[in-house]
């Protein structure tokens, strides 16, 4: 509904701007507000890859294509956190139950979405791209946190 209104980024970002006015409120009762000038690298880092570059993509692909498809496609990011959290965590190991898992839930959105799988066009296949580029750009972020 909010893409129908606003460009996707401006949507994002509006979205965005809110959550942290909201966290600002609730952090000015905390005794330390703003973060250490060591901590903002991570911080600015973090958000980039774990909400601009992802939601950016994410609201501006699903313009392009089906809400089905744009959930499925989403819903690949648990099974992308598995595979880099194996490359790149020695205490994550691959496992049976962590596939088992991340292949029930995707099953699950897939088979609820199943009849909104459909997109043509070359806006579409970027449309896809773009979703897919989030999915994992955010479970590059959460290897990090």
């Amino acid at each position: 509904v909010g893409l129908e209104r606003l460009p996707a980024v401006a949507f994002a970002g509006l979205r965005f701007a809110g959550a942290g006015l909201i966290l600002l409120a609730i952090s000015v009762g905390r005794r330390r507000v703003w973060p250490s000038r060591e901590q903002w690298p991570l911080i600015i880092g973090t958000a980039v890859l774990a909400v601009a570059v992802p939601y950016g993509l994410q609201f501006w692909g699903q313009q392009h294509i089906a809400s089905g498809l744009a959930a499925v496609l989403t819903a690949t990011i648990p099974v992308m956190v598995i595979f880099m959290a194996h490359w790149s965590l020695p205490d994550e190991p691959l496992t049976r139950r962590k596939l088992l898992g991340a292949a029930l839930g995707l099953g699950g959105v897939v088979s609820i979405f199943s009849d909104q799988l459909r997109s043509e066009g070359t806006m579409a296949l970027l449309g896809s791209i773009a979703l897919v580029i989030a999915a994992v750009s955010s479970s590059r972020s959460q290897r990090s946190t």
